[in-house]
C-alpha cells in the first residue's frame, strides 16, 4: 500500500468528498508501466468515520479505508463517468471538497473542466465561488 499518508489525510479531514488522482498502470509491449492518472470526484463510503486526530487512527481504520467502495465520476477520460467496485487502493492524493450545500455546483464545475492536468482541479476546492 502506498498511499498511507493520503489514506491518514482522508481520515483525519471532516469530509467525505474529494477530487482525487488514481494511478493506472498497463501492459505496453509487455512492460507494466505507469500511465497518465485518472481524475475522480468521489464520494467515500459513509460508514467509515472521518474527522480522526492522528493518533487515533489504527491500521483497521487504513485497511478499512483502502478496501472500501467509493461513488465516483470520471472527470478526466471519456469512458462512462461512473465506475462500480472502485476502491481506494490506488488514489494517492486529493483535494477535500467541504461543502456539502455547494456540492452539486462542484460537480458541476468540475466536470465543466475537463482537465486532464490533476493540479488544474485544486481551484475547485479552494474559491468559495465555486462552491
Amino acid at each position: 500500500m502506498d498511499n498511507i499518508d493520503f489514506l491518514k489525510q482522508v481520515l483525519m479531514s471532516d469530509t467525505h468528498y474529494w477530487i482525487v488522482a488514481k494511478q493506472n498502470y498497463a501492459s505496453i509491449y509487455g512492460d507494466y508501466k505507469r500511465i497518465e492518472d485518472d481524475i475522480w470526484f468521489i464520494a467515500i463510503d459513509h460508514n467509515i468515520q472521518v474527522n480522526k486526530k492522528y493518533e487515533e487512527i489504527t491500521l483497521s481504520d487504513i485497511e478499512k479505508l483502502s478496501r472500501s467502495e467509493v461513488s465516483n465520476i470520471a472527470l478526466s477520460e471519456d469512458y462512462p463517468p461512473f465506475q462500480i467496485g472502485q476502491t481506494m487502493h490506488h488514489i494517492y492524493k486529493g483535494w477535500p471538497v467541504a461543502e456539502v450545500k455547494g456540492i452539486k455546483q462542484v460537480m458541476i464545475n468540475a466536470i465543466n473542466l475537463g482537465a486532464k492536468d490533476f493540479y488544474d482541479y485544486k481551484v475547485l476546492t479552494e474559491t468559495k465561488q465555486s462552491l
